[in-house]
């Protein structure tokens, strides 16, 4: 790869990298106006993230956000595969085990996809409550998490 390649694709990564931290920025704003309070963002674990960790009652809610542009052929959503959820799932069991060890047992938890399009009209914002569960991904593959 030439320096001039490196550079471009260094701008890119760069440039994403903002563009995710934005989307994560409009995910957590809407998040706190329904009720949510952030505990974490962009926790990493071994290979896997979640972009926000929240609490809304007594519910651990584990967000994945995604952002496209209106032109894009495949809806946001829909970009969360079983390899991402499998990331997810595992990502968010550490945490969960580390807040056992504090002695924190959450009421529950769940995974959320927040969605985000954006366009020439402005961003529109999906929030995906219970978008799959851990025994949705046992069923589909046993002993996958």
């Amino acid at each position: 790869m030439t320096l001039k390649l490196w550079e471009e694709e260094r701008s890119n990564i760069s440039s994403n990298i903002k563009k995710g931290k934005k989307g994560e920025d409009l995910a957590c704003h809407w998040l706190r106006w329904k009720g949510y309070r952030i505990l974490e963002r962009r926790y990493r674990w071994n290979g896997g993230e979640v972009d926000i960790i929240a609490l809304y009652g007594d519910c651990l809610v584990f967000c994945e956000v995604r952002m496209r542009k209106s032109s894009y052929p495949v809806r946001p959503e829909e970009t969360v595969d079983r390899a991402k959820r499998l990331r997810l799932a595992r990502t968010a069991s550490h945490y969960l085990q580390y807040l056992g060890s504090k002695g924190i047992q959450p009421g529950s938890c769940r995974f959320d996809v927040i969605s985000l399009i954006l366009s020439p009209q402005g961003t529109k914002l999906n929030h995906i409550i219970d978008a799959f569960t851990v025994s949705e991904l046992c069923r589909d593959a046993p002993g996958a998490v």
